[in-house]
Order: structure tokens, then C-alpha cells, then sequence
């Protein structure tokens, strides 16, 4: 069988892979990582903001093939998502009140 056939193991597989690598952070340290970009706007910073929504945003370009069958561009789906991510991590204005993971959504979506 070819991996088009196991769709959800691979699923799986790249999720299972993506916890090791993902950066987990609550929003406080969201905020504080964002502010530090601001105000110093170093790419090391805003790196790891957008490794705290990795997960988040290859698990809604999974959702976003499922909804809509399109698992063939899933790769481009999960390129857009990080793209979207980093958009996002640049743009990202913590003085507004608002988690990164909320404001990312709509640059994903």
C-alpha cells in the first residue's frame, strides 16, 4: 500500500513527530516572546513563536484537507500554515490583549 491509501497513519506519524518538535508555551510566555521581538527584533525570537503554533497550525491543515478533500495538497496546506504563522509572529501586537494562537488564526485560515 502506498501512503496515500494510509492517509491517516501518516497522519499520525507527522503528528506524533511534530510534539517532539513542537515549542509548547502558555500565553504569558507568548506575550513575553512577541514583546522581545518588538522591541529587539531578533529572528530567534520570533522563530520560536511560530514553533509555538507548529502543531496547531499543521493539525488545522489537516482539518482543512479532511473538510474539504484536498489530501493531495496537504503539503501545500501545512506550507501555507507556516507560512501564515510567520506573518502572523511579525505582525503580532501583544499590547492588544490578545493570544498569539487567536490572532494566528485568522493569517492561517
Amino acid at each position: 500500500m502506498d501512503g496515500v491509501a494510509r492517509g491517516s497513519s501518516v497522519q499520525h506519524l507527522c503528528m506524533r513527530d511534530l510534539k517532539k518538535f513542537a515549542r509548547y508555551t502558555n500565553a504569558d510566555e507568548q506575550i513575553e516572546l512577541a514583546t522581545q521581538y518588538r522591541l529587539e527584533g531578533r529572528a530567534e525570537d520570533r522563530n520560536l513563536l511560530v514553533r509555538t503554533g507548529t502543531f496547531w497550525g499543521v493539525k488545522l491543515a489537516y482539518q482543512f484537507a479532511r473538510r474539504y478533500n484536498c489530501q493531495n495538497f496537504i503539503l501545500d496546506l501545512i506550507q501555507e500554515a507556516m507560512l501564515g504563522l510567520i506573518i502572523a509572529a511579525e505582525k503580532f501586537d501583544p499590547t492588544l490583549g490578545f493570544k498569539y494562537s487567536t490572532y494566528a488564526s485568522w493569517w492561517v485560515k
